[in-house]
């Protein structure tokens, strides 16, 4: 089954949440009237008062939370094709390699991450504004066939519709978990609903992994396979390597009020003389962690498609991705490694 279809059943599954719940809230009106019927009222009301609760309070306060997500981009430079025509150019080919339109704004952020976003309407049915997000320190440290695995990566997920009911299923997740969240571990209403919400989980997880591995597919196809691979390692490296730099030398001053003059500057630097410290990890790149980069939380309200953990694809990729054509020839220089 492809990612896009993995992803439409996901959000069936979230509209499936929705529907346990009113029929919890039909079943607890049901039960409220029987036992009216048949025995006192401050009984029905000592029942089925901590369900009505636990169902329109949490679960109501959870979906306005939900609807009331804003869907914005995230914060970052802004690069148009005339401050790097070459670098648009080559976001623009490696777009048509995977057969999508490319993205209206390109974004560099402050975090070691490439991510991408689109913001649709009408549940993903109408396209809408496309975004991509490079982080500065990626380019500061990838060579140019990386980080051309880097973007093809990206693109792909927009190639495949990965990021259409990116929104969508983002709202649900914030229902879901502001449900859970907000209703008592005994309280029964709140049994089949952290069920559900399991199940969810399991079946939102098969649908990143799968939605990843296509994406890689991409990567190989238009960047090489060694590059594909080897951009996985190295961001795993350089994540590691961004995340030493601030707690060691950015932080400790941050908290006095004193930031040097160029935080990235110094990365660069730290990059190009701890290169004998950084080579051992290359060869045994950092297993996963479920954590964002750098160990900076998630911005709320932003759905995007970010750069995945390189374990184990790393691994996987020479087995699951198609045999590919030598890159092209490099059609544009970033500030990077060759």
């Amino acid at each position: 089954m492809k990612a896009g279809m993995h992803a439409l059943f996901s959000v069936l599954m979230l509209i499936g949440f929705f529907v346990m719940v009113l029929v919890e809230l039909a079943v607890t009106v049901v039960l409220a009237i029987w036992l009216i019927a048949v025995g006192p009222g401050v009984l029905a009301l000592k029942v089925t008062a901590p369900l009505f609760v636990a169902i329109v309070g949490g679960v109501g306060w959870a979906l306005w939370k939900a609807i009331r997500a804003k869907n914005e981009a995230m914060p970052g430079v802004i690069v148009t094709p005339d401050q790097a025509p070459q670098l648009w150019a080559e976001v623009r080919r490696l777009a048509e390699g995977v057969g999508t339109r490319a993205p209206d704004e390109l974004r560099i952020v402050p975090e070691v991450n490439a991510a991408v976003s689109e913001h649709t309407r009408l549940l993903g049915l109408i396209p809408g504004r496309r975004y991509l997000y490079l982080g500065l320190p990626v380019l500061q440290a990838l060579n140019v066939d990386q980080l051309r695995a880097v973007l093809a990566h990206e693109l792909g997920h927009y190639s495949a519709a990965h990021v259409r009911l990116g929104a969508v299923a983002y709202r649900g997740r914030i229902a879901m978990e502001g449900a859970i969240s907000r209703i008592g571990k005994w309280n029964v209403a709140g049994w089949p609903i952290r069920l559900y919400a399991r199940a969810y989980l399991l079946v939102d997880n098969a649908v990143s992994r799968r939605q990843e591995l296509e994406a890689d597919a991409a990567a190989v196809r238009l960047a090489g396979r060694q590059a594909a691979v080897a951009a996985l390692t190295e961001i795993a490296v350089v994540d590691m390597a961004y995340g030493f730099y601030l707690n060691r030398y950015v932080s400790p001053g941050a908290e006095l009020g004193l930031l040097p003059d160029d935080v990235f500057a110094g990365f660069g630097e730290l990059l190009a003389a701890r290169q004998d410290e950084i080579a051992p990890p290359r060869r045994r790149p950092p297993a996963c962690e479920r954590r964002r980069p750098s160990g900076r939380p998630a911005r709320a309200g932003t759905p995007t498609r970010r750069w995945p953990c390189a374990s184990p694809r790393s691994t996987r990729c020479p087995r699951v991705c198609p045999a590919t054509t030598a890159a092209a020839p490099p059609t544009w220089s970033p500030t990077c490694r060759r």
